[in-house]
């Protein structure tokens, strides 16, 4: 009797563990992180960390960093990369991708601005789509990507930013 009962004990602990761990992982195979009102951290399988700012989310594949590092951003997000994973870090914004070379990054791209920003902390990305080879961006530096004009661009003269305050372009705008 005390056999079949634990044999029922052992094998509900089994399945409840099983669920538990795949309890991120959505029908798709895809593993869903979002934020609603608050900042929050993610460390991912290959030891990078993600800051995700409020109303964001990453979306990658429960098989992540076996060869596939790629990551689906909608919103905005400082990406800090660990140089231990497998294969090339790719996050894909919107239309645009960012490819990371060994760096620290901020991607803000919310789906109802006309731009996606990529600001470079340390190291170096390649900001691109796959009709436009894009740009190359280096510590200090920020690009955008237009959505109108499907155009890449550099923003000069950017001073340091703080990954909470937005930054705000003035490109051939009266200020009257």
């Amino acid at each position: 009797f005390y056999v079949r009962i634990a044999a029922v004990f052992i094998a509900f602990i089994g399945v409840s563990l099983f669920y538990y761990l795949r309890k991120d992982a959505g029908a798709d195979g895809q593993i869903h992180i979002a934020s609603t009102d608050a900042q929050i951290n993610h460390i991912m399988p290959d030891s990078s960390r993600i800051q995700l700012a409020e109303n964001s989310e990453i979306i990658y594949d429960e098989n992540y960093n076996a060869g596939n590092r790629n990551i689906k951003l909608t919103g905005k997000a400082v990406i800090n990369v660990d140089d231990e994973g497998n294969g090339k870090l790719i996050i894909n914004a919107g239309e645009t991708f960012i490819e990371d070379i060994g760096t620290v990054f901020t991607v803000d791209a919310y789906p109802d601005s006309a731009y996606i920003y990529v600001t470079v902390e340390s190291g170096k990305v390649l900001f691109y789509t796959t009709d436009n080879k894009g740009i190359e961006l280096i510590a200090g530096e920020t690009g955008t990507y237009n959505k109108i004009s499907k155009l890449f661009d550099k923003v000069q003269d950017v001073v340091e930013q703080n990954p909470d305050v937005d930054l705000i372009i003035f490109n051939a705008t009266p200020l009257s």
